[in-house]
């Protein structure tokens, strides 16, 4: 990503141009259709559970295998109580003072060959904290202390219900597997007596050792299992919903994800999300919103501090209900690339992503993914900038960067569409969101008159680049205007290129529905 692709995305974005005036679990439990043979499901969503809530101790042994559980009680997951639980563990009228502080649930399950298995993954469900054991080994915690814990264990934050209902992976040690009869235990643990509810399902997924099948990467709300979804930004339409349809004409498929810039503002398209055209395009596709702090009339920033201390509630509580009543899940990027942003410090962006998840939260506002996307741009100190400016786990449930392939944009080499995104890729897992799904939120290329086989060769290249790097679960081609003699970065910029952007996006890893 260069300095000039922040520049291209502003100049080519509906923002201020005359372009853009006019629950069943998610995908992240599906597997596309090329993998599913490779896939043993252990334990399914909404299995039977055994379960026991009381404000005792644990149960000396409970999380081992030849623990009896008879006298527990048996009901479909999701546990717990409160709007999130299907089977509902205590009575809402119990005083919150009699209500115990941590929830135990065992599956059992079988395993015929554990040799077979690669790798395994628990997906759990959870709401407030959870510590989840194979075996009677430990396999992970989340929200909870780190040491020793009990049944009368706080959890160390409180999720609210749009929290409560995404996921967390936890990769399970495959010789933990034994052949013949496994146990999965759990203790879901409240953050306060008094909570409004507490929930517990999981699902188990171990994948067989076949080294020709790619890993299918980190797990997430709104993520396929396996794959990518498959998504566009256009508004060359004669309206746009219709720029999107006939781009899926040209294409001969639908996209999964449609991208939309929006501001701070009241203004039918740019500042009122959802508006009638990504109603009309949601029904069958996921809008993702790119919410820029600014106000498009005026080309006036917002400052990041200035949202942090709650001057913007009143946009952001609107846009808020409005999404609450739109029901469908959406993706919202806050201010994409602020790495490149002047509105204030990276400590001021943190705070004003916080902010508006909060007022999210405080609505009551469960159906956003929420995505953290930087430029991508590696070197000359942007690196530790990028780092600084994540809100932190709770608030993000994508990691994302934007790779562009200008060459002669901006004069650099031709670098294949796997040069773009092997960096930014790599540094993302390494610095520690390795368990967060990635999104190209932007991409695209030049074209290579000398080379029209390599340009095409770009786009083809895309399916089989993505299995190498299974952490990205979803790139969005930006196709844009050309803006000067020697830019072009549209989907359509040279001979060739419209056939082979269809040719990747009819590949199996990129039809995950």
């Amino acid at each position: 990503m260069s300095v000039l692709a922040t520049a291209l995305s502003v100049l080519a974005g509906p923002l201020g141009t005359a372009a853009a005036a006019p629950s069943p679990l998610p995908a992240a439990e599906q597997a596309v259709a090329s993998s599913a043979a490779t896939q043993s499901v252990l334990i399914a969503a909404q299995s039977d559970w055994r379960w026991r809530y009381s404000d005792d101790g644990w149960p000396t042994g409970w999380q081992e295998t030849d623990f009896d559980d008879s006298a527990w009680k048996a009901a479909p997951a999701p546990l717990g109580f409160g709007r999130d639980a299907v089977s509902q563990v205590v009575d809402s009228s119990v005083p919150p003072a009699d209500r115990g502080l941590s929830l135990q649930s065992r599956k059992s399950f079988t395993v015929e060959e554990p040799e077979e298995f690669a790798s395994a993954t628990l997906t759990v469900r959870a709401d407030d904290g959870v510590v989840v054991f194979l075996n009677g080994e430990e396999i992970g915690r989340a929200n909870l202390p780190s040491g020793a814990l009990s049944a009368s264990t706080y959890a160390t934050a409180a999720p609210s219900t749009s929290q409560a209902t995404k996921t967390r992976a936890f990769s399970i040690p495959v010789d933990l597997l034994r052949q013949g009869e496994n146990v999965i235990s759990a203790s879901t643990h409240l953050n306060w007596h008094a909570t409004p509810g507490v929930s517990f399902d999981a699902t188990l997924v171990a994948d067989k050792a076949e080294a020709a099948r790619p890993s299918c990467g980190a797990q997430g709300y709104l993520a396929p299992t396996c794959g990518a979804l498959w998504g566009a930004y256009t508004t060359r339409g004669a309206n746009l919903t219709s720029a999107v349809t006939d781009l899926e004409s040209k294409v001969g498929r639908q996209f999964d994800l449609t991208l939309r810039y929006h501001d701070f503002s009241t203004h039918v398209h740019q500042g009122l999300f959802p508006d009638a055209d990504e109603r009309a395009l949601g029904q069958s596709r996921t809008p993702v919103l790119a919410w820029q702090a600014r106000v498009a009339s005026t080309n006036t920033d917002i400052r990041w501090a200035d949202i942090a201390r709650g001057s913007w509630d009143k946009i952001i509580d609107d846009a808020a209900s409005r999404l609450k009543s739109y029901g469908k899940p959406v993706m919202i990027a806050f201010d994409p690339e602020f790495d490149r942003l002047d509105k204030g410090s990276m400590a001021d962006y943190v705070a004003a992503f916080k902010r508006v998840h909060q007022r999210f939260e405080a609505n009551g506002t469960t159906n956003v993914a929420w995505l953290w996307v930087s430029t991508g741009y590696l070197g000359a100190g942007n690196d530790a900038k990028i780092l600084a400016g994540y809100p932190g786990d709770q608030y993000v449930d994508w990691v994302g960067f934007d790779p562009y392939n200008f060459f002669t944009c901006n004069g650099s080499r031709w670098n294949s569409f796997e040069q773009e995104v092997a960096g930014p890729h790599d540094f993302l897992v390494n610095s520690g969101f390795g368990s967060k799904p990635q999104i190209l939120m932007e991409y695209g290329t030049e074209f290579d008159e000398n080379d029209p086989r390599a340009s095409a060769a770009w786009y083809e290249s895309i399916p089989s680049v993505l299995k190498k790097y299974p952490n990205i679960k979803a790139l969005i081609r930006f196709d844009a205007n050309s803006v000067s003699s020697t830019c072009n970065v549209s989907i359509e910029n040279g001979s060739g290129m419209l056939s082979a952007f269809a040719s990747a996006g009819a590949d199996p890893w990129l039809n995950t529905k």
